[in-house]
């Protein structure tokens, strides 16, 4: 593989629950760490929400092979933007990368 080509720095993030004792819970944020990744935008569609325009922005992020492992519940910040996975391929890491599609919520 090319190391040239993981050119983006990308910081995954994972959310746990945790009991509050009364019934409900609490979301804690905790960070998986920084990673090189390469990051491509895949698509735009337009979508109605409450009678507004929403953009659906998709991307494809390739990451080299990494002990950790990633649910669809995690997400990541490239540039600043929250990139809300949605799928991930080879995440049982029988290939030499992770393959991971996302999606921007504007």
């Amino acid at each position: 593989m090319n190391p040239g080509t993981y050119r983006h720095v990308i910081t995954i993030y994972t959310v746990t629950q945790a009991s509050d004792g009364q019934g409900g819970y609490t979301e804690t944020v905790t960070s998986l760490g920084n990673f090189w990744a390469n990051v491509n935008p895949t698509s735009v569609s337009r979508d109605f929400e409450m009678n507004q325009i929403v953009n659906t922005k998709g991307y494809t992020i390739k990451l080299p092979y990494t002990n950790k492992f990633f649910t669809e519940k995690d997400y990541c910040e490239y540039l600043g933007k929250r990139l809300q996975f949605n799928s991930i391929i080879n995440n049982n890491n029988e290939g030499f990368e992770t393959i991971i599609e996302a999606f921007e919520k504007a």
